[in-house]
């Protein structure tokens, strides 16, 4: 029998690592550091199924000058990290390789659906470090890490190309408008356009070239 879980593996590994970091950080402030002693240790052995001996292991390690240094630390730069993510342990080039293997599935789902071969010549744009940005600072439930993160992300979204871009004024002409018209374009989806390849070291005039704008 096969189970089906709404995670994949390295989603998987994240959510353990977590717990069990903060399993064991609250054994640290709980137990291990607590102020009264009595009784403490045959609570905890009791209560988590914890051999004395690893128990005993364990409070040393935490009891340690040494430790309390690297804790001491740890929790500076946290102070100091006011927009946490939640990536995984493969980082952005991880999300990156996976967003894109999803784009480009989506892609050619919607070309085999209209019978088109046009989604299939040109890959799809890399994903916007904006979009990257946002996507790592927020939550399963939609929310923020933080509310620094959180301000930042309004901020992005206020000077992010939203809408479609306008029409060109048929009475103006000036190139110059006509390519301010065009950019936002880009932002928003691929854009197919016709230009001399050899511009760009091409040997031939008539090859697809792809250029991306990135931000």
């Amino acid at each position: 029998m096969s189970i089906l879980l709404p995670y994949d593996k390295e989603e998987i590994l994240q959510i353990v690592g977590e717990r069990w970091r903060q399993f064991k950080s609250d054994l640290t402030r709980k137990w291990a550091l607590a102020v009264d002693k009595d009784g403490v240790d045959d609570i905890v052995c009791e209560k988590y199924g914890i051999s004395k001996e690893k128990w005993t292991q364990f409070c040393q390690t935490r009891r340690d000058p040494s430790w309390e240094d690297v804790r001491k630390k740890a929790q500076a730069s946290q102070k100091q990290n006011t927009a946490p993510h939640v990536l995984s342990r493969g980082g952005y080039e991880y999300l990156e390789e996976k967003l894109m293997a999803e784009k480009t599935k989506k892609r050619l789902e919607e070309a085999a659906q209209s019978g088109s071969t046009e989604g299939i010549i040109d890959p799809p744009s890399p994903i916007r470090r904006h979009v990257k940005w946002k996507m790592v600072r927020t939550k399963k439930t939609g929310h923020m890490t933080s509310e620094v993160a959180k301000e930042i992300a309004d901020r992005i979204a206020a000077v992010s190309p939203a809408k479609p871009p306008e029409s060109p004024d048929e009475e103006v002409d000036d190139p110059l408008y006509l390519m301010t018209l065009t950019i936002p374009q880009l932002f928003l989806k691929p854009l197919q356009v016709m230009w001399d390849a050899t511009i760009f070291g091409s040997s031939k005039r008539d090859v697809y070239l792809g250029a991306y704008l990135n931000r």
